[in-house]
């Protein structure tokens, strides 16, 4: 809603309201944890069957929509004022991307695939045992590369969740070139979808392969960059607009409270319109991209402006030290929420949703602080959190 309606006014607007360095807003933070309990709760549904809360949950799954445009936000904010099309900057920017990134992630495949390798029953999905050996090594090779997101016969192969990695490797390695066009001009940035959707559409209409790459419209639509890529560039519509707006702290807090009205009211109208008796079959397309990509980012970009740049009573919550904690520690919650762990906090723990939910956050955050910080901050020799 900001990031696209204010374009080509921000292009005059006097001096900038952010500067790149100034990438932190730890309200942002504390909210990347209710983005990931939001994917939790929509795998692991609390509510009884049919209810209104059960086909609500049904709809959580936004919470990944909240990350791809907060991934769009942070990077422009980040990196605006900074790309350079030198190899030393691009050593040091995917180094960076990397640390964040890719550390946990093949730590936690690795002890994936070799736990499932050997207890078929904790693969949840129930793929594993069905390859052949080959094919487990491809498995593994595509999940190490993050390439199994390209692939729909792979793309819920091992961490399943994972896939949504592929997606934001996909913008790591685009956002250098979309930011170099977007500092000549904003209108670049209602010209990247189309440019970005047909190079997409072309990979589903001249590709064939056996094991699915870019395989259908569905698929590249709802599990691929190319068809999110609208929620990354709201992301970045919203940065652009924060770095050319003098930094003022709004009295009201209507951005915020319209911005999580407006999520709510799109989860609902999902839960209305969305059949459950379809919930495993192929989803409905047109209205997949309708509410959950066009009509829900203007309410996300609505929200983040609001935490950014509002005192309000959700920015102090995000803001507490133990919401930063629990944000700082999303990623790992993200990466194990849904595997071998919650199979065996199910088998042998105990079949409670909100006491798995519970023991999982506490994983997180262990992990957080004693693998996935320290090795961060060794790989990009710096002390703070990115």
């Amino acid at each position: 809603m900001i990031a696209f309606f204010q374009l080509r006014e921000a292009e005059q607007a006097t001096p900038p309201a952010v500067t790149s360095a100034q990438h932190y807003f730890p309200a942002l933070t504390g909210l990347r944890a209710l983005a990931a309990w939001l994917v939790f709760f929509h795998h692991f549904n609390p509510f009884p069957e049919s209810s209104i809360g059960w086909r609500l949950a049904r709809e959580w799954h936004t919470g990944v929509a909240l990350f791809f445009v907060l991934s769009g936000l942070l990077i422009c904010v980040r990196y605006m004022d900074k790309v350079e099309l030198s190899k030393p900057w691009w050593t040091h920017y995917l180094r960076n991307r990397l640390a964040r990134i890719l550390p946990m992630y093949c730590l936690l495949t690795c002890l994936t695939l070799l736990i499932i390798q050997l207890r078929p029953a904790y693969d949840v999905m129930g793929l594993w045992s069905h390859y052949s050996t080959t094919d487990k090594w491809l498995v593994a090779a595509l999940n190490l590369t993050f390439l199994r997101g390209f692939f729909e016969t792979f793309v819920f192969t091992g961490i399943v969740q994972g896939w949504t990695l592929t997606v934001e490797e996909c913008f790591y390695i685009m956002a250098p070139f979309l930011l170099l066009g977007l500092r000549k001009t904003a209108i670049a940035l209602l010209l990247y979808p189309v440019l970005i959707l047909s190079v997409g559409a072309a990979l589903v209409y001249f590709a064939h392969h056996r094991y699915g790459f870019f395989n259908s419209f569905t698929f590249l639509f709802t599990l691929t960059f190319f068809g999110r890529c609208i929620e990354f560039l709201a992301g970045m519509g919203l940065a652009y607009f924060l770095l050319n707006r003098p930094k003022v702290g709004l009295a009201s807090t209507v951005y915020t409270w319209i911005g999580l009205a407006w999520i709510l009211g799109i989860m609902s109208l999902m839960a209305w319109v969305d059949d459950p008796a379809l919930a495993e079959q192929e989803v409905n397309l047109p209205l997949f991209i309708s509410l959950n990509i066009v009509l829900l980012v203007p309410g996300i970009s609505a929200l983040y402006y609001g935490l950014i740049r509002e005192q309000s009573i959700v920015r102090r919550l995000l803001e507490t030290n133990l919401f930063k904690l629990l944000g700082k520690a999303s990623y790992c919650f993200y990466l194990i929420h849904m595997g071998v762990l919650s199979k065996f906090l199910e088998f042998h723990v105990t079949h409670n949703v909100l006491l798995r939910f519970v023991i999982t956050n506490a994983i997180a955050v262990v992990l957080f602080k004693s693998i996935e910080e320290p090795l961060q901050q060794a790989l990009t020799r710096r002390g703070a959190y990115a």
